[in-house]
């Protein structure tokens, strides 16, 4: 009766590591396909920041014979984002951080990106991507001055 018994305890504890491998598993998708999908986001940012720089840098070189880009398909959003190139991608529920310990007034330092070490205050706080806004930092710049 006893070597049932173990077997039966047996079998659930398996039963449960196969069930929480599962889980690990379909986690370790759901990250991947995330990372993905902000990558490709943050890749179509930086090529439309790059097509803007490269139009501004050649109606200054054109001057005064630089083409009017105001017009064409494009007229009404000429020199904007389009809103899903600018909102960011909300984070499953399940990849969401469970605890925030910054808040809105926080001084914080930037570990990492082009503003690395240096010091501001987060503005705002998005929970639904897992986002801050530093006062003054990581701003884009098309200007040429």
């Amino acid at each position: 009766m006893q070597k049932i018994i173990q077997r039966a305890k047996a079998a659930d504890r398996q039963a449960l590591r196969r069930q929480a491998a599962k889980a690990t598993q379909e986690w370790k998708v759901d990250r991947k396909v995330f990372r993905q999908q902000l990558a490709e986001q943050n890749r179509q940012k930086a090529a439309a920041i790059r097509e803007a720089r490269l139009a501004r840098r050649q109606d200054w070189e054109m001057g005064p014979i630089a083409p009017n880009r105001v017009f064409g398909k494009d007229a009404d959003t000429f020199g904007a984002l389009e809103q899903m190139q600018i909102a960011p991608i909300e984070v499953p529920e399940k990849l969401r951080r469970k605890r925030w310990n910054i808040a809105e007034g926080d001084r914080v330092v930037l570990l990492s990106g082009k503003d690395k070490g240096k010091i501001g205050m987060v503005m705002t706080t998005w929970k639904e991507s897992d986002r801050v806004a530093v006062e003054g930092l990581n701003r884009v710049r098309i200007s040429l001055q």
